[in-house]
């Protein structure tokens, strides 16, 4: 005879109130454990589509991923139980991510969008979601082409109820055209976003982090300036946005805000630590990379840090040489960028490591 679970139910409506991070992921884990345990497939279906949420907007997609594929398993066997339409739209957050794990292949990730497809238009769907979710895999594999063709079919295929939000899709809009190199375009297109007529969970916060260097680009300095400002505060609790963080410190560096970049990567080093969003880590490795070169360039040899004991180079005093930190942020974006690169089958992420180098030419001192 299981155990009763009518205590679960009060600790998973307290779960669920919680702000999204790794603590609610803990937390709605152990109650799936529990409601496993006493065999209750109501409250572990529960506990794990909320879990599909923490883990979404924490920076643990991994878990997302795991508790979405047993909910959709678990309603597939029970379809008349469980809210499809609620499904399908979680189904776009989880695929969002593949992309960002290199030991996904490219074949499963086709293969889930293909699955993903057939249930849209099984329910009545259009296909706008699935196509959009292809072109923004083909930007963060680095494929122009790819990404221009699916773009294309975008434009031509309405709209429907699962499709994202404008502003969701506007802000992906300014992204790809930073992409592109297409600095001018990008800000046109963010517009409506910057003027406040545009906005979502994670826009504008997001799109400010897309526009800083190509703000830098064109000598519009104050205007980078104001955009980080305004753009960090709304992204610095949020462990989801490591990579616009990483767009932050990026900036920061540019501009031989050295002391300031010194401190977010101070801040949000755990962050990186703890997160399994393998591309936001590449590009925080990046960044921070780049930083610790712009004080080598300083002539700063070493700096004072209060970093994570997990850190594998962490020092009791608090005392960093800023050469070593900067080789061990190399060799670990170089690692990382291999596997993406031979998961894609292109060069993309080691030439976007060793283009980080030009930016050098670019910097330009503008003490906030």
């Amino acid at each position: 005879m299981t155990a009763p679970t009518d205590d679960l139910y009060p600790r998973l409506w307290e779960a669920e109130m919680m702000e999204n991070n790794l603590a609610k992921c803990a937390m709605l884990e152990e109650l799936v454990r529990l409601a496993d345990t006493r065999q209750d497939d109501e409250v572990g279906f529960e506990a794990r589509m909320a879990l599909v949420d923490a883990g979404t907007f924490s920076g643990a997609p991994d878990k997302a991923l795991v508790a979405f594929s047993w909910c959709l398993a678990h309603a597939d066997k029970h379809p008349d139980q469980y809210s499809e339409y609620n499904l399908l739209w979680k189904y776009k957050w989880v695929t969002d991510s593949l992309a960002d794990f290199p030991q996904i292949k490219k074949k499963q990730i086709d293969d889930m969008l293909d699955d993903m497809r057939a249930r849209y238009e099984k329910m009545g769907s259009g296909i706008y979601p699935v196509l959009m979710l292809r072109w923004k895999m083909a930007m963060r594999m680095g494929d122009k082409a790819g990404a221009r063709k699916w773009h294309a079919q975008m434009a031509k295929t309405p709209r429907d109820f699962l499709s994202d939000c404008p502003a969701c899709v506007k802000n992906q809009e300014v992204h790809y055209a930073t992409f592109l190199g297409k600095d001018e375009t990008a800000l046109e297109i963010a517009e409506p976003i910057l003027a406040g007529r545009m906005r979502c969970s994670e826009v504008p916060h997001i799109t400010y982090g897309y526009l800083l260097v190509p703000l830098i680009r064109l000598k519009r300095l104050e205007e980078a300036a104001k955009m980080h400002q305004t753009g960090y505060r709304l992204a610095a609790k949020s462990t989801n946005l490591l990579r616009t963080i990483a767009e932050h410190i990026l900036f920061l560096a540019m501009t031989d805000n050295l002391a300031r970049g010194v401190k977010l990567f101070e801040k949000h080093l755990p962050w990186y630590l703890d997160s399994t969003d393998y591309l936001a880590r590449f590009d925080f490795l990046c960044s921070c990379q780049f930083l610790m070169e712009r004080l080598e360039k300083a002539e700063t040899t070493s700096l004072k840090a209060r970093l994570p004991k997990t850190f594998s180079l962490y020092q009791e005093k608090g005392r960093y040489d800023v050469a070593e930190l900067a080789a061990w942020l190399g060799e670990q974006a170089a690692e990382l960028g291999q596997r993406f690169d031979e998961r894609n089958g292109t060069d993309h992420f080691v030439r976007r490591q060793k283009g980080m180098k030009k930016l050098h030419g670019l910097a330009t001192p503008y003490p906030l």
